[in-house]
C-alpha cells in the first residue's frame, strides 16, 4: 500500500544511500582542490556527511526501521558523474575551485529539497524526535550551503584574476 510512511522510508533510504555516494567522492574531490581554504571546508564536509549518514541511521530507528542494503541514488550519482567530468575539464584551470563549488552546491540544494520534505513529512507522521533529526542535517546542509556561496565570491574573482593575468602573460610572448 501506497502510504506517507512508506514514501518517508523510501525517500529517506534514498538519503542514505545520497550521503555514503558523496562521503565515497568527496575526498577526491578535495584533491582536486586548489584553494587551500576550500580544501578544508571539503574536509569539514566530508565529516559532516559521514555523521549525516549516521542520522539518518537514527531517524530509520525512530520509524522502527532499518535502512535498506545500501543503494545508488540516481540524482546523486548524475550529479558526481558531471562534477567530474567537470573535474577533468577543468582540471589544471583557474577556475576548478568555481566548478568544484558549483557542483557541490547542486548536490547541497538536493539535499536540502530532499531532507525539507523528510522533515515536514517527519512532523506530518507525528515523529517529533525523527522530525528534530532532520532539522538538524537540514540546516547543516544550509550552512555548507552558505560557506560555499562565501566561498565563491572569492574563488570566482580569484579564477578570474588569473585567468585574466595568463591571457596578458600569454598575449606578451
Amino acid at each position: 500500500m501506497n502510504t506517507l510512511k512508506n514514501l518517508f522510508l523510501d525517500q529517506l533510504g534514498e538519503m542514505y544511500a545520497a550521503e555514503q555516494q558523496i562521503a565515497w567522492a568527496l575526498p577526491r574531490i578535495i584533491h582536486s582542490a586548489q584553494n587551500e581554504r576550500l580544501q578544508d571546508d571539503l574536509q569539514a564536509e566530508l565529516y559532516e556527511t559521514r555523521g549525516h549518514a549516521a542520522r539518518v541511521a537514527k531517524v530509520f530507528a525512530c520509524f522502527s526501521a532499518q535502512p535498506a542494503a545500501p543503494r545508488s541514488n540516481a540524482v546523486i550519482a548524475g550529479l558526481l558523474t558531471e562534477t567530474d567530468t567537470m573535474i577533468t575539464d577543468f582540471g589544471s584551470s583557474p577556475a576548478i575551485d568555481a566548478v568544484i563549488i558549483a557542483s557541490l552546491q547542486k548536490i547541497e540544494h538536493y539535499e536540502m529539497a530532499t531532507y525539507g520534505c523528510l522533515r515536514d513529512w517527519a512532523r506530518l507522521l507525528g515523529n517529533t524526535e525523527a522530525e528534530r533529526q532532520l532539522q538538524r542535517i537540514l540546516n547543516e546542509e544550509k550552512a555548507v550551503d552558505h560557506r560555499l556561496t562565501e566561498r565563491s565570491r572569492h574563488g570566482n574573482i580569484s579564477a578570474l584574476e588569473e585567468a585574466e593575468t595568463t591571457v596578458l602573460s600569454n598575449s606578451r610572448n
